[in-house]
Order: structure tokens, then C-alpha cells, then sequence
């Protein structure tokens, strides 16, 4: 199981020390991210701590490599998000998903059909919903079925074309602009243009 450690820290307490002790023998949790280790470790049970890695920060290709590694990547965040890239990235690595339940992470884990999801703030809940995700394999093999769609979804061959389609429909009865009335780049003709050229048409 794997959590980043500013959030796992937050509330005093990591949320692994709500994990009940016969239930979490063979929970192990990766804590990844900036943060006070020794700060957190005082803050773990005594119980726990033999059961708990701080990663530290981790660069880009560890963290794929980490993410591919768990069972369930948790995101305890309490507020902030706007977007969910963060699981998104656990999707991609094939990775069940168990979050908080912000509008943000609802969004992209289309109302918990592509993820678990939790009361934000409600650590008893996390434990909870991480130790039901742990005992049932075939639960997160359907969730992780359903990620797969969402990730072809935010896949940047299928955003592009969006994005493109934006364009040329508020672009396609624009009236002309002369290039001297204002700069190119600024003008509805010179956006065009520019994503004609990129689309090689």
C-alpha cells in the first residue's frame, strides 16, 4: 500500500495506525514525498513502524516503478485538488486506486466505478476501505478494468484532438483580422493557422 507522506501525516497521526493489529500483519506501507520522516515515525504506532518505509521524493521512473509494485495506492488528501493527475499516473501503473473523496478525485474516478473512494478526512473509513480492497483481489481487478478506460480517456492522442476541436469550432465563423490590428499570436486567424500547420493541413 503506498500514500504520499505530507498527507499521511496530516491530523497528528498516520492513517496506518488506524489499521486494526490482527488485520494488518501482512501490510506493508510505502510513504512517498516530502516530509519530516522522524516527525512521521513518532507519529506512527510503536506497533506499526517495522511495517511502515519512508521513500522520501522519488524521481519519476522510481515512481512508476513504486506505483506498478503495490496492491493499493491511497491518496488521503483532505482538500486543494483540482485535478487528479496523481491517479491517474496509479492507473496508469496498473494500480488499484483508493482516494479521498473530493470533487477533484470523483471526477476522474468517475464516482468510485474506477476507484475506491472514502469521507475525506475519515481515517477509520481509509482503513476500512484499504483493508476491504487487500482481502478482495477480484475488487480490484474490476476496478483496475475500469481505470483502463479512463486512462485511454485523459490519454494526451485523444485530449489533443479535443483541444483541437475546441479551437476550430470558436475559430470557424470568427470575422478576419487584419495582422495589424493586433499580434498575430493573438488574433483567431494566426491560432488557426498555427494548428493547421501542426496537423500538417
Amino acid at each position: 500500500m503506498h500514500t504520499p507522506l505530507h498527507r499521511a501525516t496530516e491530523r497528528g497521526e498516520l492513517h496506518a495506525s488506524r489499521l486494526p493489529r490482527a488485520q494488518c500483519a501482512d501490510v506493508r506501507l510505502l510513504v512517498a514525498g516530502p516530509g519530516d520522516v522522524e516527525v512521521a515515525t513518532k507519529r506512527l504506532a510503536p506497533r506499526l513502524r517495522d511495517r511502515v518505509t519512508f521513500l522520501g521524493m522519488i524521481d519519476e521512473a522510481d515512481k512508476a516503478r513504486t506505483l506498478a509494485s503495490v496492491d493499493v495506492f491511497v491518496a488521503p488528501n483532505t482538500g486543494g485538488e483540482s485535478f487528479g493527475i496523481v491517479l491517474l499516473e496509479a492507473m496508469a501503473a496498473g494500480t488499484t486506486v483508493l482516494a479521498s473523496d473530493l470533487e477533484a478525485f470523483r471526477r476522474v474516478l468517475d464516482d468510485g466505478s474506477a476507484g475506491a473512494m472514502f469521507p475525506a478526512g475519515d481515517s477509520r473509513a481509509l482503513a476500512d476501505g484499504a483493508l476491504s480492497l487487500l482481502a478482495r483481489p477480484e475488487c480490484r481487478a474490476g476496478l483496475r478494468a475500469a481505470a483502463t478506460g479512463v486512462v485511454r480517456r485523459y490519454d494526451w492522442d485523444n485530449v489533443s484532438g479535443d483541444v483541437v476541436a475546441v479551437y476550430e469550432m470558436v475559430t470557424r465563423d470568427a470575422p478576419a483580422v487584419r495582422e495589424d490590428e493586433s499580434p498575430p499570436s493573438a488574433t483567431a486567424h494566426g491560432w488557426r493557422a498555427r494548428l493547421e500547420s501542426r496537423l500538417g493541413r
